[in-house]
C-alpha cells in the first residue's frame, strides 16, 4: 500500500510523519501523512460501511465498550452514523 501511495524512505509530509525504524518503513503514518494513503483507497459503499460499523459494534460490545470516539470522521460518515442511530440499528455511542 505504501508503494501505491508513492511513499518511500525519502517521502516528507508537512504536518505529518512517516515512521522509519532501522532504515525501513514501518507502515505507521501520523497525522497528514495518512492523506497519502487515504486518497488511493476507494470509499466503501453505504452497505459496506453499515456492515463494517455493525461488525465493529459487535466487537466493542463483546469487549465491554459502549462508547467510542473518532475525531477523523467525514461528514458522510457522521451522517450515516446518525441515520443508523435514529433507525435504532446502531446502538454503540459514537462521540464525534
Amino acid at each position: 500500500m505504501l508503494d501505491l501511495a508513492g511513499i518511500d524512505l525519502s517521502t516528507k509530509v508537512n504536518g505529518g510523519e512517516i515512521i522509519i525504524d532501522r532504515g525501513k518503513l514501518t507502515g505507521v503514518l501520523i497525522d497528514n501523512s495518512m492523506n497519502l494513503v487515504d486518497k488511493i483507497i476507494p470509499e466503501p459503499t453505504k452497505d459496506e460501511a453499515i456492515k463494517a460499523l455493525l461488525s465493529a459494534q459487535e466487537i466493542a460490545f463483546k469487549n465491554g465498550l459502549t462508547t467510542i470516539s473518532d475525531a477523523g470522521l467525514t461528514k458522510n460518515q457522521i451522517d450515516l452514523i446518525d441515520e443508523l442511530h435514529q433507525d435504532g440499528i446502531l446502538k454503540l455511542e459514537c462521540m464525534q
